[in-house]
């Protein structure tokens, strides 16, 4: 399972966005519990443009380790662009409690507020 995780960190670093996806599946039948291939298998789905799947692996990451601040801003990004302000907010507030320095959460965070006012949602939690 660690080949396999080296392997996909290998291929997404060089940009073989679709061979991280698989390395990461590959990793994930041998050992379900690396988080980190789960993370992986989020960033690659997302750069492939499939959402969902990346919103299901990046929750199963952090379900399995929820102290990773970046993990919380990617899902972040991935519910930004589902459309899901309200739990984009959440996630990049968890990701600045986790991390308050952590370049673009911040950022992410103003711009999930934003998108959910204009999208005629109240305070987080207010319908």
């Amino acid at each position: 399972a660690q080949a396999s995780l080296y392997l996909v960190r290998l291929a997404y670093a060089a940009g073989e966005i679709e061979r991280a996806l698989e390395e990461a599946r590959r990793a994930l039948a041998i050992d379900e519990r690396l988080t980190e291939a789960w993370e992986y298998q989020g960033l690659a789905a997302d750069a492939l443009g499939d959402l969902e799947e990346a919103r299901r692996s990046l929750e199963e990451a952090i379900a399995r380790d929820p102290r990773r601040a970046a993990t919380h801003n990617n899902l972040g990004s991935v519910y930004y662009r589902l459309g899901l302000y309200e739990q984009a907010e959440r996630a990049f507030e968890r990701a600045l409690e986790l991390d308050p320095g952590l370049p673009g959460a911040r950022d992410n965070l103003d711009a999930a507020r934003t998108a959910r006012r204009q999208a005629g949602g109240g305070a987080p939690g207010q319908p």
